[in-house]
């Protein structure tokens, strides 16, 4: 068995594991008959609400796409092809383990869509600064005004968030190097396509250093014109904090759904953003288990005990598999024939 078939093999398998923990969450303690038990007297007002936020997630995710590739472009770029390149994303990145093949399907789609391969990867590198730190900053945002909601109920709060945290942060910072210091930047590289060269993992250490170096330049040049326009970068980081809050907001629309009332809607906001800032790093797709057992924990408080996995399942349902789902029927669509885009 080759490489490419062991990879796709481990993949499947995780995935499989993936929908077997659904499937125990949904068997375990009949939580699956008492959801469908209580879909009559759900209220539809709020479920229907929260499989909206969910579409507003993408929307906003393709909205920041599409100001990207306009940019670098110089012309109007369309809105199907950035929300496509979205969806692409959301489908590789929740059926592989941590999400590593959502960004370089997006980069094959791209180059599908007429994009140079080093624009591809321009924009989407410069898409990921923008999530990366927009998350950052929310993450922080929330741990200020919130932690004292948290340490009661999270053993071990400030090492988990600590971990969170500073994860995020040491992403951004490393993209930044990118942009900060290309001196820097390029040693790195240097370091580490030798080492790679050393324990013979590729041949011709000069050659990769010499094709990186000219896409990092490539990239520089790029990503000149957003740094000086400001208007473009605050749009880009709203709609990325839009894009987020809508996420966040699914499960206090599910709440609302189960005909529950009294907590507000900012705990609820803040409570799955902890959630996903502590399982973005669980390494297999969909960062099942993590995900599953912290909303197990931390929104006990606003379900009832009876309920509450329940509505995880449909949380989960929505924010994770209806990525699939949709993201397999949008990248099944294709393009108009013979029309170029770049």
């Amino acid at each position: 068995m080759d490489k490419e078939k062991v990879k796709n093999t481990i993949n499947v398998l995780l995935f499989v594991v993936t929908i077997g923990i659904l499937a125990y969450f949904c068997i375990h303690e009949n939580n699956l008959f008492t959801l469908i038990s209580a879909m009559p007297e759900l209220n539809y007002f709020w479920l229907i609400a929260a499989l909206i936020a969910m579409g507003l997630c993408w929307l906003f995710d393709s909205m920041t796409i599409n100001g990207i590739m306009s940019d670098m472009l110089k012309k109007k770029y369309s809105k199907f092809l950035s929300l496509k390149t979205t969806m692409t994303g959301q489908f590789f990145s929740s059926i592989t383990p941590l999400g590593i093949a959502g960004q370089p399907m997006q980069i094959l789609e791209l180059t599908r869509q007429n994009i140079e391969a080093g624009k591809a990867i321009s924009i989407l590198v410069r898409k990921f600064l923008i999530y990366q730190s927009t998350m950052a900053v929310y993450s922080l945002t929330v741990i200020f005004l919130k932690t004292h909601m948290f340490m009661s109920r999270v053993d071990n709060f400030i090492i988990l968030t600590l971990i969170g945290f500073f994860s995020q942060c040491f992403t951004v910072v490393l993209l930044l190097l990118f942009y900060i210091n290309k001196s820097f930047t390029t040693k790195i590289i240097e370091c580490f396509i030798t080492l790679l060269s050393k324990i013979k993992i590729i041949k011709n250490a000069d050659k990769y250093i010499k094709k990186i170096k000219n896409e990092l330049n490539f990239f520089l040049e790029n990503n000149k014109s957003m740094r000086g326009n400001i208007k473009l970068s605050i749009k880009l980081y709203f709609f990325t904090f839009l894009q987020l809050t809508f996420l966040f907001l699914v499960p206090f629309f599910v709440y609302k759904s189960f005909n529950n009332e009294g907590y507000p809607v900012i705990d609820m906001i803040a409570t799955q953003s902890f959630v996903n800032m502590i399982s973005s790093y669980t390494p297999l797709p969909g960062a099942a288990g993590t995900t599953e057992g912290m909303f197990l924990i931390l929104f006990c408080t606003f379900f009832d005990v009876s309920v509450v996995t329940p509505a995880m399942i449909v949380c989960r349902l929505i924010t994770y598999y209806l990525n699939i789902i949709i993201g397999f029927i949008v990248i099944k669509i294709k393009r108009p024939a013979n029309k170029k885009f770049s």
